[in-house]
This record gives structure tokens, sequence and C-alpha cells, in this order.
């Protein structure tokens, strides 16, 4: 835990509690289903079920094109 979280669990429980739970709500919440067809990116060509490519780091993944 960091300082910070220390100092604010000292001197403000509540919102402290308050952020434990969203953070709990946040990592307990269902996860979406993965795609059924995969993806590729327009750009470097990288294929896999990402919204986003992890190669280039943007928005560039579309669905595959039919040969």
């Amino acid at each position: 835990m960091s300082i910070l979280g220390s100092l604010k669990r000292l001197f403000d429980p509540i919102a402290h509690r308050q952020e434990q739970a969203e953070l709990r709500r946040k990592r307990e919440a269902p996860r979406p289903e993965k795609r059924a067809e995969p993806l590729t990116c327009r750009i470097c060509g990288y294929s896999g079920d990402e919204e986003h490519c992890p190669r280039c780091l943007a928005g560039t993944m579309e669905k595959r094109r039919s040969r």
C-alpha cells in the first residue's frame, strides 16, 4: 500500500472504504466475452481479438477480409 493510501485510511476512513469498494466492484465485474471472429490490424497485420492493436497501440483492428 502506498503512503498516500495509508494516510487516507488514517485520516479519511470513509473515503478509503468507498474507494476500496469501487475497486472491488471493478475487479469482480463480469468480463466481456471474446469475439467469435478474429480481428486484424490494418497497419501491421497483427491478428487477435483485442479492440486495440498491442503493437501499434491504436484502435486499428478490423474484421478479417476473406481472400
